[in-house]
This record gives structure tokens, sequence and C-alpha cells, in this order.
């Protein structure tokens, strides 16, 4: 029988309500109120961008957890200090694509395919930055998670050894092989 390891998440707010009157100025011209806390969680500068396609609701479904408890979740799960230490000892690759961020509903179809079996996702900008991201939010909008440029995002699904992460535009999806997921995988 799997491990299942619950997480109490104690981050108390993942965002703000717009309140100040310049911040529902800009509501009123981008159509967004819920501003997520960017002093708290630096990374959600994403979400607070006015091409964001996540509503409001949407927004407020992603919970970020905080540094310690993204270190931790990184620790147990990920067999390397960063992602460019990643080789065959530690990642089982079964496929490698080029995705478009030009054309993002496309690309939605690879991930929609390959995480099927889950509810939502652990999204990792790095070490110390994590979201718990229902899947549905992610398809949506898959491209405010990745971004070309970034070098140490990686999707995970729980209780599963797949992972998704990529470098610039090659999206790579295989298995991690950590202490974690070692007996999961010798079980197949």
């Amino acid at each position: 029988m799997p491990l299942k390891i619950i997480f109490l998440i104690s981050n108390g707010k993942t965002g703000l309500p717009a309140e100040s009157q310049a911040e529902q100025d800009i509501y009123f011209m981008t159509k967004k109120t819920y501003i997520v806390d960017c002093e708290e969680y630096p990374i959600a500068w994403r979400f607070n961008s006015e091409d964001c396609l996540l509503s409001d609701q949407e927004k407020q479904s992603i919970v970020f957890l905080d540094e310690k408890q993204s270190q931790r979740l990184w620790g147990i799960f990920i067999p390397a200090k960063n992602l460019m230490e990643l080789s065959d000892k530690n990642f089982v690759l079964h496929e490698k694509t080029i995705l478009s961020f030009s054309d993002i509903e496309a690309s939605a179809n690879f991930f929609a395919s390959r995480l099927a079996h889950s509810s939502f996702v652990w999204f990792f900008w790095s070490a110390v930055a994590v979201a718990i991201v229902p899947l549905q939010v992610f398809l949506k909008s898959w491209d405010d998670f990745f971004y070309p440029s970034d070098e140490n995002s990686i999707l995970l699904t729980p209780d599963c050894p797949k992972a998704i992460f990529s470098f610039e535009d090659t999206f790579f999806y295989g298995d991690l092989v950590g202490s974690y997921f070692q007996d999961e995988l010798k079980g197949r």
C-alpha cells in the first residue's frame, strides 16, 4: 500500500482582495480583484500579471506553500538539489517533446493526457517555491506555471513518481527515481 503523506498547510492567506482605490481602479481595467501576496510568495507575480488567464476563483484555489514547506516537499520527492543534476540514475525518461507557448490549448493536451489520473498537481518553481494546484486550473493556464526561461520548474502528481519538467520549450515526461518512489517503481 503506497504511503500517503498529508501536510498541514499553515500559510494563513494566499492572496489579498483589492482594497485601495488604485487597486479597485486596476480591477475595472483588468477585471481581476484577487491579488496574490507577492511579499509572502514572490513567484506569485505570474498570477498578478494582466495576461494571466485565471479568474479570481481559480487563483484562490491555488495553495502556495511557504519556503520551509516547499523545501520539505522538494527534499522528499526531488532526488536532486536542482533539475540540472537529474540524470538517468534519478530520472527515467519516457518522452521528450517540444511544446508551443504560442498555442496554449493544443499544448495543454500533452499535459491533460499524462495527468488524467490526478485531480491536482504539485508545481515546483524551485526548492523554495511550491504550490498545490487543481488540475483544471493548471491545464487552463499551464504557461503561467512553466516559462521558457525557467530551469528549475517541475510538476509532480501525488502518490506517483511521474514528473514533467522543461528546458526552454522542450518538455520531459518520466519517473523520478528516489527514496520515496523507489518501492513503487520496483512493484511494476
